[in-house]
């Protein structure tokens, strides 16, 4: 459990895949605002206690704190929210494959695919809502840094 695995111990892992497709799906559809916002807020916490050197995972971690507070305030959105960790659940997935070299290719494929479909859902949902747009600029770059680090990604190969 404690084995490092991209500078992360192998648990951070385990909880993280938890919560991204098993608790936060469930909790959004048995919604209730401030149990749901405090789990997420206490899950991107702990991510951003554990990361010391990852600059971007230390900015994704604490726009995703910020936008858990500024627009986690129904059950819309936090669906929203949700799709959005499902979508970061599919690169630790594909981080473990990558380190245990379990058919690294193939599951790629099906982050990249399911994080662009993600990041593709909630941008149309967040631009349907009734915020001002300045507060949807945050989140905006939190989607548009998760397709870039794919896309990036993909010119390395």
């Amino acid at each position: 459990m404690n084995q490092i695995i991209v500078g992360y111990p192998l648990y951070i892992y385990i909880v993280n895949i938890s919560f991204q497709f098993v608790i936060l799906p469930l909790l959004s559809v048995a919604y209730n605002r401030y149990v749901y916002n405090t789990l997420f807020t206490m899950l991107m916490m702990k991510d951003l206690l554990v990361t010391t050197s990852d600059t971007l995972m230390i900015l994704h971690h604490g726009i995703s704190i910020v936008g858990a507070v500024i627009f986690c305030n129904s059950q819309q959105i936090s669906f929203i929210v949700t799709v959005a960790e499902i979508g970061s659940g599919t690169y630790n997935i594909y981080t473990l494959a990558k380190h245990y070299d379990y058919y690294q290719e193939h599951i790629f494929w099906i982050y990249a695919t399911i994080m662009t479909i993600s990041n593709i859902y909630c941008i149309v949902g967040i631009t349907k809502s009734k915020f001002h747009f300045l507060y949807k600029i945050p989140f905006y770059i939190l989607m548009f840094m998760r397709q870039y680090y794919i896309i990036t990604f993909l010119q390395q190969e």
